[in-house]
Order: C-alpha cells, then structure tokens, then sequence
C-alpha cells in the first residue's frame, strides 16, 4: 500500500528536492536529498521546473511538465498519482509542494517547509498556484533505491571497530548502577534488622561489604570512564576521516557552489554522532536495565506501591513523545544555522582583503551579526525547549517522590509495609524516575543525533567519480574528439549543442570566444569534472570515461582561470607533497619561467610558505607556480585557462616561449585565451559562440 511520505527540506533551497523525495517515497523509493540537489542543480536560488525534469532523470523516474491557463485547479482533480505544484506565495517568493489529493474543498498537500501533510483551502491553493506542475512516475525497470534507507547497519559496522572497549564500558556501566542499587538493600537490612537488633557485628560486617561496594564500583567507574574515552576516539577518527576521505573522491563539479565553511561543519557533525552512540546508547541500554532491575525489586517490596509507580510511565512517556518531536525539529534549524553562520564567517575572514579595499567591512560585520542573531535565536528557543522538558520530567519525578512518601507511609500505618522497606521503596524509586528522567532529556541529543546523522551520511550517500574502467595504456599523445556532444549543467539551458571538434595531437589548439560561451566548461568536461549528456569524448577511438580517472588526471593536467595555491611552501606547491621532490628539476622549471630571481629574493626560497590559498604572493607569481605544478608533472596535455591573464608581458613570453617548447616535444596544448596575440603561437584556432 502506497503512503504519503513527509519530507523536511534542509534549507529555504531544497524544496523542490525534498518534493522529489516525497513523490519518490510514494512510489516505496527512498533517495537522499543531497543526491537529488545535485542531479537538480540546486543552487543559492533554489531550483528551475528544468531541474526537477534533470533530476528526476538523473534518478530513474520518469517526469514531464505541464501548464494550467489562468491556474485552473480544474486538472487536478482529475490526477491518479501525485504532483509537485509551482508556488508563488503572498510575499513573492517561490516555493514547490506535492499534491496528493484533492478532497470536496480540500486539498491534501505535503508542505516540505514544515514538513508534514496539511489540508489547503482549494480557493487559497488556487491563488498560490502559479500553473506549472510536474508529474514523475518511476521507470519500471528502476531497481536502485528500492526499500526504505535506514542507517542501522552503519552504525553497527562503526560500532563493530571498537566492539570490545564499548562492550566493557556498557558492563561498567550496568556494575555501576548494580552497586547503586545494593546500597538501598543494605539500607533497608540496617533499618530493618541490624538496628532493632543492636547487633554490633553485623553493622561491622554490613559497613564493610559497603565499603567493598563502593571500592569495586569507583574501580569500574574508571574503568568505564576508559573504555568510553577510547571507543569515543576510535569512533571519532573513523567518521571523520571517512568523511574527508570520502570529500576526496567527489567529483570536482560538487564542490562548485559549496562553501568550505558548510563543508567542514559537518565535522562537528561526527561528534554529535559519535557522543550520541558511545554515551546515548548506554544511557539508554543502562536505563532499561536499571528499570527492568529496580521494578522486579519494588514488586518484592510492595506491589502496591509499585502499581502506583507503574501509574507514571504514560506520563514519563507523553513527555519524552512531545519532546522528540519538537527537539528534531529545533535542534535541525540549530545546525543548519550554525552552518550558515560558520561558512558566512570562513567566507568574510577569507576575503577580509577585498571586502575592506572597498570599504564594505561594516556591512559584511552586520550580515554576519545578523546570522549569529539568528543562530542565537534559535538556540535560545532550543535551550528554552529543553528546559520546559526537563522542568516537565522533574515534576512528574516529584509527585511520583510525594505519592510514594505518603502512600508507603499510610501502609506502615495498616502494618502492611516496615520503615525499612518504604526507606529502601524510596531509594529505590530514584531508580526508576532518574532513568525515566534521563531519557526524557535524551530526546534532546537523540535530535541532535538524527539531524547530524543525515547531514554525515548524505554526503557519505553520494557516489564517488569514476566507475568502470577498462584496461588502457596512456604511454603517447593522442588527437582528442568531442563527437556529437551535448553538455547542460543541471537545470540550465544547454551550454553545448551536438558539438564536435578534434583537438589534433602534438599542437597547440587555441580557444577563442566570449564570456560564458562554454570554453571553461569545455575543460572541466576534459577534466572529467562533469558528464555530457549525450555524445561522447574520445582519446583516440577511447572514451575517457572507460579510463581510470587517476591516470587520466595523470595524462592531462590544467592550469585554471583562479590559481589556487594550497597552504603549504612554494615546494610543496610544485610537487603536490611529493615525498622526495626533485629539487633540481624544479628549478630547472623556474629558471625556464624567468622565476628563478623571484625565488632567490625570498629569505625561504623554496621553502616559503605562500599563506592560504597563496594569500602572501601576487596574482602573477601564483599563476605562475600553478604552471610550474603542471610542469613538473608533466603530462601529455596541457590546457592553460586564461593562464597568462595576470601576468605582465615579459612573463607572458617566457611562457609562450614554453608552450612552444612543448609542443616541439610532441606534447598537445590546448590554450583558452581572449587574448589575439597569444592566440597567433597556435597551430589550430576553435572560435566558440554561445550555445555551440
């Protein structure tokens, strides 16, 4: 039986994907958000009715778009399947949601910014509609996704590597609470036999098997203590730097719109993760146990008073519900904002330079004050959520301390229970409503744990570059062939239109055209950033898709538009952290680019440290270390991107004097320029225009 399936989106962007997902729900489909924003090119706009047809095709479903004339709700009465309906609302911003059925006056619509199912006047639907619709069905042969996506068995392969120290920490921990619980049996033998006895000895013996208790107990607490702190590490490295691993081997088009300050705030999100498994769990494994134990021994006391504790747990309960609920859905906009606010902040440090050449530094400060008020705010509301919970949860833990206190008492007054055995009931009870109390408390983390869980495994979710390869041997240089190419990023119009051209071997090829007529696109699609569409790129007869992404990057190599240097020495910049560098070579390089004096004049040398994305050297001098890289790895093509736009015209000549070079040692060079004059060194001129 189909269910109506309710998705949050995780942003004011992501509604048009968390409709996908819904639909995709609908149909026993279950696709994570990430991996939908990708195949829709949502970007800081949100996402095109193109997007959605993108996406939906890039998934496996079948989708087609249509229009109402003049917004007529009339149509959809007639749907069998659900609908993602284009939303324009009262303040003019745009918004998806999923029709799932109209009703007399109702219709019953998935709202992904509140994330549930809600009743829609149809009048009011009406006014909101923008007519445009789209509908999607899977394709029958769809067999990826299949089942709901759940992360259990993550968790217990993360789990698995440290199984034995948190085993041993679960053990201390249920010891610990053991030894709690004999001390109210201790206080109820005192009170019950050792005092009206007067028996001095069996006080003694009784004060020493305390003593031994508590010694065995401190003993295990530290251990436990241990034992946590070593799973707790061994948990934390394993998401981390599968995380960052895993950031690695994405391809290069995912990181395009993606800040690292959102990126790196995910981090944080493994250890939400990681307190969550190590010290959530056992709270909660500890706390049944603990209950399951302190009732079987209040049962032995005195059923009835332990009937009367039973009363309590629908409302431990009704307060541990209505605080999951509420604590998801906070705890989802707190990380969202502090990711917001944390990559807002990364992004002002790193441009504090531009930002104050042109006096905007106040304004900048106010937009990141302004997302640290909201960050504020929300962890106010959050905070303020938690304390009506835990207040909640306490109280009832008080009306349950009085009602026992009074009732036991009112039995020992009938003869039915001792004072011994309502001392021991009462302790015991803090057994009983602390473990309640605890969970109830744990709602808070255990949202935390879910949202930081999604925004981890999201990313975790999404398939690394490369795929199948073929056997192949790049030992010499060969043409390059775009046949009948067809390359769109998602959601846009098409950038290239059955476009083909040979880029010949062992010559320099110049690409000329305007602004955003797709040269730069042209070398991501060489680079294997992105996929087309339709068509294909050969090396040779070779599909480049069928090679190993590794040994073609190997093969080619690119000096970009935006040099960018990472933050490390000028030789480490070079050699890309090669283990044993060879200096002289690079050297050689640098004397070739008319570097060497530059060089010389730095009190390091080669071992100056060029500052964040090469923040302490010109423009021109990291263009030209960005070509120096590409040298020393030496590839058989090159492809300079605008390479020389920043350099003055002597260092413009010695690398065109290179590139000839090169091309004289049978290497290909692929040049995008605007720039005529560079463009005369070329053996082969490719004017693009837009859409070609």
């Amino acid at each position: 039986m189909r269910r109506r399936v309710n998705i949050k989106q995780h942003d004011r962007t992501d509604c048009a994907a968390a409709c996908i997902a819904s639909i995709a729900g609908w149909y026993g489909y279950s696709i994570p958000l990430t991996i939908i924003r990708e195949a829709s090119g949502t970007g800081a706009y949100g996402t095109t009715i193109k997007g959605i047809l993108d996406a939906c095709r890039e998934i496996g479903f079948m989708a087609k778009g249509y229009k109402s004339e003049g917004g007529d709700t009339t149509p959809l009465l007639g749907l069998g399947s659900p609908a993602i309906l284009h939303i324009i609302k009262e303040n003019g911003d745009l918004h998806f949601y999923v029709l799932y059925k109209i009703k007399g006056k109702k219709a019953i619509i998935m709202d992904p910014a509140e994330g549930r199912r809600i009743k829609k006047d149809i009048n009011k639907l009406q006014q909101e509609w923008s007519g445009y619709l789209v509908i999607m069905r899977p394709d029958p042969d769809l067999t990826q996704f299949r089942g709901k996506r759940g992360h259990f068995l993550k968790y217990a392969s993360i789990l698995s590597l440290t199984w034995r120290d948190y085993t041993l920490s679960l053990a201390g921990a249920a010891a610990y609470i053991v030894a709690g619980i004999c001390t109210a049996l201790f206080l109820q033998h005192i009170i019950d036999n050792v005092l009206p006895a007067g028996d001095m000895a069996a006080l003694g013996f009784t004060g020493a098997l305390m003593i031994l208790v508590m010694a065995a107990a401190l003993f295990v607490g530290y251990g436990q203590m241990i034992f946590t702190l070593r799973a707790g590490i061994t948990i934390d490295s394993n998401i981390i730097l599968k995380y960052i691993s895993h950031l690695f081997s994405l391809p290069a088009g995912f990181f395009k719109g993606r800040g690292a300050g959102e990126l790196n705030s995910r981090i944080g999100d493994s250890m939400s993760i990681r307190s969550f498994l190590i010290e959530g769990v056992t709270t909660i494994l500890t706390s049944v146990l603990t209950l399951v134990v302190s009732f079987i021994l209040m049962f032995s006391f005195y059923w009835k008073l332990a009937l009367m504790t039973l009363a309590f747990i629908p409302l431990f309960c009704t307060v541990y519900i209505i605080a999951g609920k509420v604590n998801r859905k906070v705890n989802r906009e707190i990380i969202e904002s502090a990711a917001e606010f944390e990559e807002k902040s990364v992004e002002g440090i790193s441009s504090i330079k531009v930002i104050k050449y042109f006096g905007n530094g106040e304004h900048y400060y106010r937009n990141i004050e302004r997302q640290y008020v909201k960050l504020a705010d929300k962890l106010y509301r959050g905070g303020r959520y938690s304390g009506i919970f835990a207040t909640s949860a306490d109280a009832v833990s008080r009306v349950l301390t009085i009602c026992l206190i009074l009732g036991g008492s009112l039995f020992i007054f009938k003869g039915e229970l001792s004072v011994g055995e309502l001392v021991s009931f009462y302790s015991l009870s803090s057994f009983f409503s602390g473990p309640l109390s605890q969970l109830v408390r744990l709602t808070d983390d255990m949202a935390e744990f879910r949202t930081a869980s999604e925004r981890i495994f999201e990313i975790l979710d999404l398939q690394s570059e490369g795929g199948e390869f073929i056997p192949y041997t790049l030992d010499k240089c060969e043409e390059i062939r775009f046949q009948n190419v067809e390359f769109a990023y998602p959601g846009c119009e098409p950038l290239l239109s059955d476009f083909s051209i040979t880029i010949p071997k062992g010559k320099i090829t110049a690409i000329k055209g305007a602004s955003g007529c797709g040269k730069s696109s042209l070398a991501s699609l060489l680079m294997r950033d992105y996929k087309v569409q339709k068509g294909k790129i050969t090396l040779g007869d070779t599909d480049i898709n069928l090679i190993d992404i590794n040994k073609w990057r190997d093969y080619i190599s690119i000096v970009p538009q935006d040099a960018d240097l990472i933050s490390g020495t000028i030789l480490e910049n070079i050699t890309c952290y090669d283990p044993e560098p060879d200096v002289e070579r690079v050297i050689a390089i640098l004397e070739e680019l008319g570097m060497r004096g530059f060089i010389s004049e730095l009190q390091m040398g080669l071992l100056t440290r060029t500052g964040e994305h090469g923040c302490r050297i010109s423009g021109g001098q990291r263009q030209r270390i960005a070509l120096a890289r590409v040298l020393y790895r030496d590839p058989f093509i090159y492809i300079l991107d605008e390479a020389t736009s920043s350099l003055d015209s002597e260092s413009q000549d010695f690398i065109l004097r290179k590139l000839k070079d090169l091309r004289d040692k049978g290497k290909t060079v692929i040049l995008i320029t605007h720039n005529e004059e560079n463009a005369l060194i070329a053996d082969n001129t490719i004017t693009m225009s837009a859409h070609s």
